[in-house]
């Protein structure tokens, strides 16, 4: 498949309800067929190249599948323009001919080359010879149907028009992206120039432009946080106002603590006269806690 000495490839397919088969078969030709289209004049126009040039590209012929010994069209190197640097080549067989493509009585072309004195072969120009396809090699040999497939054209010309159109997008994408870019670098650039100038300024009138510049943008806002940090009680102050040393209970002394439970007494008796559903019994419960605790 990658050799390079083959120049053709045929591909056939069949199936059934099991099974699909996919047959290629690789083949060398001298010769290559680009174009086949109906001419202007209703005859046929075929283009292609020459694939060797130990070879001489001689004739056309158009015959039926049905007969093939009776020739329907057959031209000789009159009809034939060739270019020798290219090997580009142009066949025209002059019409009208009707039938010819695409036809239930199906057609085929049959390219035809010569061997020896290719050189002498004379293109373009007028000649009286019958052509004799018995004292020819058949080179190549396609069914009359336009080449390329006029489905297959209109697909590929909407496949350029979209590709067009996705370059362009991404061309006028790529565009505004640059003259962002542009723009943004431009004001980075006046920035620094308008930077520049404020420094000069600065320093032509005697002031520390670095300085006066923090100061002015972020120094108010920094010392007011350094402030509010220094206004802050150390955290060892916190932690001794928010957990008290539970040694200081101790340290205190009986009748204080006495004189405490008395308060706690008078407060809960309050309460209970108040509500009236309590009996005088638990006043000295209340007492016997704080003493407990004073023995503590």
């Amino acid at each position: 498949m990658i050799d390079a000495k083959y120049t053709h490839v045929g591909i056939g397919f069949a199936w059934n309800k099991e099974k699909v088969l996919v047959v290629e078969l690789f083949s060398v030709k001298p010769v290559a067929i680009t174009q086949l289209t109906e001419s202007e004049d209703g005859g046929v126009d075929i283009r292609g190249t020459m694939l060797s040039s130990e070879v001489g590209l001689y004739a056309a012929r158009i015959v039926s599948v049905k007969n093939q010994k009776k020739d329907i069209k057959l031209v000789g190197p009159p009809n034939i323009q060739y270019d020798k640097a290219t090997r580009n080549f142009i066949i025209s067989i002059e019409g009208p001919s009707d039938g010819l493509f695409y036809s239930d009585d199906t057609k085929v072309l049959e390219i035809y080359i010569r061997k020896q004195q290719i050189d002498k072969i004379q293109y373009g120009v007028a000649s009286q010879e019958r052509i004799n396809i018995a004292h020819l090699e058949l080179a190549f040999r396609i069914p009359m149907e336009f080449l390329p497939d006029p489905r297959t054209v209109i697909e590929d010309a909407h496949d350029r028009e979209k590709e067009e159109r996705d370059l362009a997008e991404r061309r006028k994408r790529e565009q505004e992206e640059k003259l962002v870019r542009e723009a943004q670098k431009l004001v980075r650039q006046e920035e620094k120039r308008k930077a520049r100038e404020e420094r000069a300024a600065a320093k032509a009138a005697g002031v520390d432009y670095d300085s006066e510049h923090y100061s002015s943008a972020g120094g108010a806002g920094q010392s007011e946080k350094s402030g509010s940090k220094k206004s802050r009680a150390p955290p060892g102050d916190q932690r001794s106002v928010q957990s008290p040393n539970p040694n200081d209970d101790k340290s205190k002394s009986a009748s204080e603590m006495h004189s405490i439970g008395k308060a706690g007494g008078h407060q809960s008796s309050g309460a209970e006269d108040d509500d009236g559903d309590m009996d005088d019994d638990d006043d000295g419960d209340g007492i016997d806690e704080i003493t407990n605790l004073n023995q503590q």
